[in-house]
């Protein structure tokens, strides 16, 4: 039996919102630890060991450990998903359901784009002494 429009148009933008997702949290593993790697190769300079950067290198760090336990909660919610999928009486407890993995990793995931924010200003910050 043929699918229909809306069946079809609901399995893709359903591809089409993990490919987003996924690209959305490399990109915050890129921020992070290139800002990380930036910031070491600037301090080999002479001139920038006067400058105290263990905040933003801090926060430049805690930036990929969010980015990280971003990706393990998006991993246990398509886990979550799967297991609903299979799940057909619905018994499935309101713990495990992957909408709270979902969210967790969305929270984790603005997280880690804010830490970046703080540690960009912070360094920026230090350059003004």
């Amino acid at each position: 039996m043929a699918r229909s429009f809306r069946d079809r148009h609901r399995e893709e933008t359903y591809k089409a919102l993990a490919l987003i997702a996924m690209a959305a949290l490399k990109a915050v593993f890129i921020l992070n630890g290139g800002a990380a790697i930036a910031l070491l190769a600037f301090l080999g300079r002479e001139a920038a060991q006067r400058l105290d950067m263990r905040l933003p290198m801090i926060l430049f760090v805690t930036g990929v450990c969010l980015a990280a336990f971003a990706h393990v909660g998006a991993y246990l919610a398509q886990l979550a998903l799967y297991n609903e999928t299979l799940d057909e009486a619905g018994t499935t407890p309101m713990w495990r359901r992957h909408d709270k993995y979902l969210w967790a990793t969305v929270v984790l995931a603005v997280l880690s784009i804010a830490v970046f924010g703080w540690g960009a200003i912070s360094a920026a910050l230090r350059f003004q002494n």
